[in-house]
């Protein structure tokens, strides 16, 4: 397996066997409920609540009715290089969170998780949302004492800007941008929010969306103006631009006519 692994199933009268992973577990209900057992802890989980399983704790589930969750494994040493990121310095040690979290930030990210795989979204989205995840866990749910980051030089700033502003039309990575700034992934989306409050991703959909409205001028359809300004589907581009403008493209281009 990769560093981590998103997925997204639905279930009809399910039963798994008592058994461990090697790797975190975390999921969250996204419809009905199912009984889950964690080291002989048994509880119902309830729709849009989220539970934790640490490596090596045997688990089980099981359920009579429809459900449905999307799940998060992610490697232990991921983790371990987030946090090192964090401290500024390398991190060995085993970490666990608790089973039962009830945080609303890590819900909306669950939420746009769960958005993206719907719309096969690239890993830059994925990994950016997993990342703000681990480290929200890291900061409020472990005995860590995590110091105030300090502000990155801007220079940093204009070198992944650049980069962008040149390949924002392409499959940017975290690692493309990781490589281009030479610092770390999680420093990458702290820069970012810190200077534009938004996410590297939010940042190329910007973009993107600006490519696109110069393109609507045009009498192109829709359907390929979202694929020439890097958008996965028309769908796509269409959610992304109502969130920006308030209306759908099509309304956007009658009314300015």
């Amino acid at each position: 397996m990769k560093d981590y692994l998103l997925i997204k199933n639905d279930f009809v009268k399910t039963e798994f066997k008592p058994h461990i992973h090697e790797s975190f577990s975390i999921g969250k209900i996204i419809n009905g409920e199912c009984k889950l057992s964690i080291n002989k802890n048994r509880e119902l989980v309830k729709n849009s609540e989220i539970r934790i399983v640490n490596p090596l704790e045997t688990h089980y589930v099981e359920n009579n009715s429809r459900w449905s969750y999307i799940n998060l494994f992610i490697e232990e040493n991921y983790i371990r290089n987030i946090i090192s990121s964090l401290l500024n310095k390398e991190y060995k040690s085993y970490i666990k969170f608790p089973n039962k979290i009830n945080d609303p930030t890590i819900g909306n990210l669950f939420n746009q998780l769960n958005e993206y795989l719907d719309h096969h979204l690239n890993s830059i989205s994925i990994e950016e949302n997993i990342t703000q995840l681990i480290v929200i866990l890291v900061k409020k749910y472990s005995p860590l004492k995590i110091k105030k980051s300090r502000d990155i030089n801007n220079h940093y700033v204009k070198r992944l800007v650049e980069y962008i502003y040149t390949h924002y039309l392409d499959d940017i990575q975290l690692q493309d941008l990781q490589d281009i700034a030479g610092i770390n992934k999680y420093h990458i989306i702290r820069i970012f929010k810190q200077h534009f409050s938004l996410t590297p991703y939010q940042f190329i959909l910007k973009l993107r969306i600006e490519h696109a409205l110069k393109l609507m001028k045009k009498d192109y359809p829709l359907s390929l103006i979202a694929v020439e300004s890097g958008f996965f589907d028309q769908s796509h581009f269409i959610k992304e631009f109502k969130k920006v403008y308030g209306i759908t493209p099509l309304r956007f281009r009658e009314q300015s006519l």
